[in-house]
C-alpha cells in the first residue's frame, strides 16, 4: 500500500474497533461496570494512576532487562482483553453461554500463543484490534460521560508531555516493539513488511519505514467516548429518536477526523503525540452530536 492506503487503512481499523465495542457494549447489562457509581468523577484518575504506573513498571522492567516479565505481563493482559472481546462477539452471533465461552477461551489462547511463536504483522494487527475493543467497551461501560471527558482530557495533556517533553513514551514504543507485541497497528506502505526491521524500530526513522505505526492506545482512548456516550444517554433525549446512537456515531466521527489530520502530520516523517487532536476530535464530535439531539 502506497500514499493514502496506510491511512486508509489504520482508518478502516479504527471504525472497527469503535463498531465493534458499541456491539460488545450491548451484551454488558447495566451496572456491570467496574464502578458502582460510573458518575463519580474520581473513577476517572483511577484509571489515569492506572496507565501511569504501568507505563513506569513496563519502562523499568525494560531498562533492567528482564523482557521475560514484560512478555508475561502483557501475555496475561491480552489474554484477559480478547476473551472480552471474543466471547461477547460469538455470543451476538449464537445466543450460548457454554458455545461462546468455549470460543472465548480457546480462540483467545490459540491466538496468544501462535502470536509468541510466529508474529506476523497482520496477526499483531487483528490482537491489537480485538485488544482495543475489549479495553474501550470495559472502560467505556465502567464511566459515564464527566469522568470520560476528564479521562480524555488528562490523557491528551500527559501523552503530549510523554512525547514532546520526556520522550518516554517514545522509549516505550521502541522497547516494546522489539518482542513483537501488539502494542502499536501496524499499516503497511509496501506489499511486503519485514518484520525485523519492526522490531528494530527507531521512531525517529519517518519515511525510512516501510510501515505507518499508530499505538493501540490512541484507538482506545477515543472509542470510550463513543462507547460511554452510547452507553450513559438516554436514547428518548430528542424526538429523532435513538439519541445515544446519534452521539456515539458523532463522536466516532469526529475522531476520525482527527485521525485524518494526525496521519497528515505523520506522514511528514515525525512521531506525533496522537491523543491531543483524536481525543480533540471525539470531543467535538461528541458535542456537536450532543447539540444536534438537544435542541
Amino acid at each position: 500500500m502506497k500514499g493514502l492506503g496506510p491511512i486508509l487503512f489504520l482508518a478502516a481499523a479504527f471504525l472497527l474497533v469503535n463498531v465493534g465495542a458499541l456491539a460488545i457494549s450491548t451484551v454488558f447489562p447495566n451496572g456491570s461496570g467496574a464502578f458502582d457509581d460510573p458518575s463519580d468523577p474520581v473513577n476517572s484518575l483511577f484509571y489515569l494512576v492506572m496507565i501511569v504506573a504501568m507505563t513506569g513498571v513496563v519502562l523499568l522492567l525494560i531498562r533492567i532487562g528482564v523482557d521475560f516479565l514484560v512478555k508475561a505481563l502483557f501475555g496475561l493482559s491480552f489474554l484477559i482483553a480478547l476473551f472480552y472481546a471474543i466471547f461477547p462477539l460469538t455470543y451476538i452471533v449464537t445466543g450460548n453461554d457454554i458455545v461462546s465461552l468455549a470460543v472465548g477461551g480457546g480462540l483467545s489462547t490459540m491466538l496468544l500463543v501462535v502470536m509468541f511463536l510466529r508474529p506476523t504483522w497482520w496477526l499483531l494487527d487483528a490482537i491489537g484490534i480485538l485488544v482495543a475493543m475489549a479495553v474501550a467497551t470495559l472502560i467505556g461501560i465502567s464511566l459515564s460521560l464527566i469522568p470520560v471527558l476528564l479521562l480524555l482530557v488528562a490523557l491528551a495533556a500527559y501523552d503530549a508531555w510523554a512525547v514532546y517533553r520526556t520522550r518516554h513514551m517514545l522509549a516505550l514504543a521502541e522497547g516494546v516493539a522489539r518482542m513483537k507485541l501488539p502494542i502499536m497497528l501496524i499499516a503497511p506502505k509496501r506489499g511486503k513488511v519485514d518484520m525485523e526491521r519492526i522490531r528494530n524500530l527507531d521512531v525517529d526513522d519517518g519515511d525510512d519505514r516501510d510501515v505507518v505505526l499508530m499505538g493501540v492506545g490512541d484507538v482506545v482512548i477515543p472509542s470510550i467516548l463513543t462507547v460511554s456516550a452510547y452507553r450513559f444517554l438516554d436514547p428518548t433525549m430528542s424526538s429523532i429518536g435513538n439519541a445515544n446512537l446519534i452521539v456515539a456515531l458523532c463522536t466516532m466521527i469526529g475522531a476520525l477526523l482527527g485521525l485524518f489530520l494526525l496521519m497528515r502530520i505523520v506522514m511528514r516523517g515525525r512521531p506525533q503525540a496522537g491523543l491531543p487532536i483524536l481525543n480533540g476530535g471525539a470531543i467535538i464530535g461528541f458535542l456537536i452530536g450532543y447539540a444536534l439531539t438537544a435542541l
